[in-house]
């Protein structure tokens, strides 16, 4: 049985800049670089309209400006889920893209039930602390919190002192009603 690689997709340079840029402006998580952060990711669209990541980028940045009230909900949370669409329909595999859908439920369409959301994504081939915590929140959405706790455990471990995962493991035990062990690490 022979086997068809997948042709490798090349990323121009220019590109992967313009998206770290965009990532790192998210990373800052205020008004002025989430703003910057969104101008980025429009930019390395334009440049790659394919760019999965980019979509996906640009979705979780919506949603932070709808959580975070740094944009009217009715505007960013739709866009938060036309951009994960269209990553989606880039890579259907896109954790990234399935969790912002799981937001856009959770926190615009109040499905608290989440039971709309994604409930297969598929494998994570790149094993990267973003795409497990990014899992892991999906998995805690959708309250299949022992796997969950898995995801973001593989995640610390891939970066032990990350504050961020740290953060996620109390978010992750509290949703599976674990409040005791819900703390801050020591």
């Amino acid at each position: 049985m022979t086997s068809v690689a997948a042709p490798v997709r090349v990323i121009s340079s220019e590109v992967r800049e313009t998206v770290l840029e965009a990532r790192y402006f998210r990373g800052k998580q205020i008004v002025q670089a989430l703003a910057r952060s969104v101008d980025y990711f429009r930019r390395t669209i334009e440049r790659d309209p394919e760019y999965v990541d980019a979509w996906a980028g640009l979705a979780e940045t919506y949603v932070l400006l709808g959580l975070f009230g740094l944009e009217p909900a009715h505007d960013a949370f739709p866009a938060a889920r036309s951009a994960a669409e269209r990553a989606l329909a880039i890579d259907g595999s896109s954790a990234r893209a399935c969790t912002v859908l799981a937001d856009v439920k959770k926190f615009f369409e109040w499905d608290l039930g989440w039971r709309s959301a994604p409930t297969a994504v598929p494998s994570i081939s790149i094993r990267a602390p973003p795409r497990h915590k990014q899992y892991a929140q999906l998995l805690a959405m959708l309250a299949r919190h022992d796997e969950a706790l898995a995801e973001i455990e593989a995640a610390r471990r891939c970066d032990p002192v990350s504050p961020i995962i740290d953060a996620f493991v109390s978010y992750i035990l509290h949703e599976a009603r674990q409040d005791d062990r819900a703390s801050w690490p020591a």
